[in-house]
């Protein structure tokens, strides 16, 4: 009978080391990215989260209407860009131009735009950019919080109304919301 040695071979880790900065600066990093509240959306007038971004530069729109509009970032849109909602792939928008973003500013707080080789953290449908929107923020313990926002748009005869409330009770959260949206169908003016 044979008898078994101990062949485990004990090795010692290196130390790692990890910090972090406090204070970043814009200028400092390789990020690439721009943040744009939904409430400066609304004051900027815009229809819907796709037209709001196309405020920042190296973003616009393609539109087929006034309720049909994707994001186009440098160039690219559908299946090149990357919309993330809550750390969720949102990808509903890829295929056809008559399919917009398919989600309204409706309880969400403000949406960021990630662009050039950072956006490849998020995958490679991520080539041209990523949309990154941020829902709204829990209120404080102890709070319920409603708001009701309305909006009407002349050039389509269109109105927008939504509602909604949000609260915070003995380590409870809770939202609810809705929403409505109609425009109107073309007129030549002979109706």
């Amino acid at each position: 009978m044979k008898s078994q040695n101990d062949t485990t071979v004990k090795k010692q880790l290196l130390e790692v080391e990890v910090s972090s900065t406090i204070n970043t600066y814009s200028n400092e990093t390789a990020l690439n990215m721009q943040n744009l509240p939904v409430s400066q959306m609304r004051q900027n007038g815009a229809f819907n989260i796709s037209d709001g971004l196309s405020v920042i530069p190296g973003v616009c729109q393609m539109n087929t209407g006034v309720a049909i509009s994707k994001p186009v970032i440098r160039g690219l849109y559908g299946n090149r860009i990357q919309t993330v909602l809550s750390g969720l792939r949102f990808d509903n928008q890829q295929w056809q131009d008559e399919h917009g973003l398919g989600i309204t500013d409706i309880g969400i707080d403000r949406v960021e735009i990630i662009k050039g080789p950072a956006s490849l953290l998020y995958g490679s449908e991520a080539v041209g950019g990523v949309i990154n929107i941020i829902e709204e923020k829990i209120p404080e313990e102890g709070k319920i919080v409603g708001d009701l926002n309305t909006r009407f748009i002349s050039n389509t005869y269109g109105n927008a109304t939504d509602v909604g409330f949000k609260g915070n009770r003995n380590n409870k959260n809770w939202r609810i919301r809705a929403g409505y949206e109609s425009n109107a169908d073309y007129s030549d003016g002979n109706d």
